[in-house]
């Protein structure tokens, strides 16, 4: 089997590094710029779980790829577009693609252009960022892909890959609902993101103050609400589960969108808050928490070439 990693950042150069450890045949698809830096340096991991080193197979064009039998999109949505040509390449010649972007709709647009037959539905949990000199640093216990397949036709390709994983040194989860599953982190992480990067505080801090925790819960309401509107069903009180999931985390736990804010890069807000905003508006379901925080956080947007003063 050979699997292609579409970015080598801190979400696929983790989980890669350690497919790579473990023995996977994988192959980094990434830019010039962070080729140079692997070339020269090697894939540099920090982690709670043991630091390591590897020097994996890297390619900047698509045809350069061994014909793939997977693809794992691990960049970031707004990034997902400039990924499309080297997509299509490889899903002519029957690779799946597995997406590991934040968000619902990323995975929504892969199904648009690719069709069921060729996209499986995934998620990870884990915090981690690239530093300067380009080393992934991951900070907290978490380190979970969790992937199914979206489609019927696609559970044997899912069971494959779920054996071709299992030996690597990171949780891996094979889901009998990974749309609810993708809901599920979406919640979690639209709920994160959007506190501490407007609070511009880590979650512990959120968490002890009671108006940002009540903001917070009433945030968490408003996403349930639009999941139920899109005909997402949870086994459990999804709340609940979601507050017991921010009380077990460390309080100085962050989101990587209040680090992109940090350094001034682009957000991911449409992608999260965005989109709920607009479902929202689909939906005709009032949402006034997501939306002041999408507002605040929207001249950020872009990015800018030097962060918020407040964060520096």
């Amino acid at each position: 089997m050979n699997i292609v990693i579409v970015g080598a950042g801190a979400v696929g150069g983790y989980f890669g590094g350690k497919m790579v450890r473990a023995g996977v045949p994988v192959t980094f698809f990434v830019r010039e710029k962070r080729y140079r830096q692997i070339e020269e340096n090697g894939l540099r991991v920090k982690s709670v779980h043991g630091d390591f080193t590897v020097r994996p197979k890297l390619i900047t064009k698509a045809e350069d790829a061994e014909r793939p039998d997977f693809i794992v999109a691990a960049v970031k949505a707004y990034q997902l577009e400039g990924a499309f040509p080297a997509l299509d390449v490889w899903v002519s010649q029957g690779a799946k693609v597995v997406s590991l972007l934040n968000g619902i709709e990323p995975v929504d647009r892969l199904l648009e252009r690719y069709g069921g037959s060729a996209v499986l539905g995934g998620l990870n949990y884990i915090e981690s960022t690239l530093d300067r000199e380009g080393q992934i640093v991951q900070t907290s216990p978490m380190q979970e892909i969790v992937f199914g397949a979206l489609s019927a036709e696609n559970k044997p390709a899912a069971s494959q890959l779920m054996q071709t994983l299992e030996p690597c040194d990171f949780k891996v989860t094979l889901s009998d609902d990974i749309k609810r599953d993708m809901w599920e982190k979406y919640l979690f992480l639209t709920v994160l993101s959007g506190m501490t990067s407007a609070a511009r505080k880590p979650l512990g801090d959120i968490l002890a103050d009671r108006e940002a925790a009540l903001f917070m819960e009433d945030m968490l309401a408003e996403l349930t609400r639009l999941a139920r509107a899109e005909g997402i069903t949870f086994q459990e009180d999804i709340n609940t589960k979601i507050r017991g999931r921010f009380a077990a985390v460390p309080k100085t736990m962050t989101s990587s969108m209040y680090r992109d804010l940090a350094g001034g890069l682009p957000l991911e807000l449409e992608n999260l808050q965005g989109y709920a905003v607009r479902l929202g508006e689909k939906h005709r379901i009032n949402v006034p928490c997501l939306r002041a925080v999408y507002a605040l956080l929207h001249p950020y947007a872009n990015g800018e070439a030097s962060g918020p003063s407040s964060l520096a």
